[in-house]
């Protein structure tokens, strides 16, 4: 798929089996690509696409029962990146398993994970530069699907960081949403797609996507206490 070639969704939308094919093609891309497929399929058939988010999500967690081996993530820093991505990326079931796994294999080397993994709901804890950053490469209609749902401080603290223009933007796609709101599917799917786009970022050197502090990591403070001497 180049990048003005658009895919042939008919094929897909035929049979189980294509929307089985399709929700491979967005697993296996690459986050550029994806977010491509995932933009194309919104604008012509959000039914069609929360139907293949769905299956994504079966795939994953499949996925997640497979043999976790973290030694290929222990290697350098990069697997560090490529785990909190897998877990950013993770329903929260999905997310459950994989942690249960890994902590059961290297409980502290999940901390230094999960002190470099950003969830969607953190991302007001980000420094104010990050945050409009990634909101200013994220496309008004997935911002708009994306804090469907979310706390009134959390969309105020969101929109400070994007221009006018973008917010009256948002507010056009929120008022073209049915009146039972956007699917959970196509919420879930805007709000994985700001993370990969915050992951291409920091791919690309414009700055690390990761949190100075946030509330979730005095949990993991006793954790990393060292053990007193006997």
């Amino acid at each position: 798929m180049g990048d003005n070639k658009k895919l042939n969704l008919q094929r897909y939308k035929k049979s189980a089996k294509g929307v089985m094919e399709f929700a491979r093609l967005i697993e296996t891309a690459s986050p550029d690509l994806r977010e491509r497929m995932i933009e194309q399929a919104r604008e012509e058939d959000p039914t069609f696409l929360d139907t293949v988010l769905a299956q994504v999500r079966k795939l994953e967690a499949f996925n997640a029962k497979q043999e976790l081996k973290l030694d290929r993530f222990k290697k350098s820093q990069t697997g560090i990146v490529e785990f909190a991505r897998l877990l950013e990326q993770s329903t929260p079931s999905v997310r459950e398993t994989i942690l249960k796994r890994a902590k059961e294999q290297d409980s502290q080397f999940v901390v230094s994970v999960l002190r470099k993994t950003v969830f969607f709901e953190e991302l007001v804890f980000l420094d104010e530069g990050v945050l409009a950053e990634i909101l200013s490469d994220t496309p008004p209609k997935v911002l708009a699907h994306a804090v469907h749902g979310m706390g009134a401080k959390f969309c105020k603290k969101l929109m400070a960081n994007v221009g006018h223009r973008t917010q009256r933007q948002v507010k056009d796609e929120e008022e073209n949403f049915p009146p039972k709101g956007p699917s959970e599917g196509l919420i879930l799917g805007a709000r994985r797609q700001i993370l990969k786009i915050a992951r291409s970022l920091e791919e690309k050197g414009k700055f690390e996507f990761e949190l100075l502090d946030c509330p979730r990591f005095s949990e993991y403070d006793s954790d990393e206490e060292p053990e007193s001497a006997a």
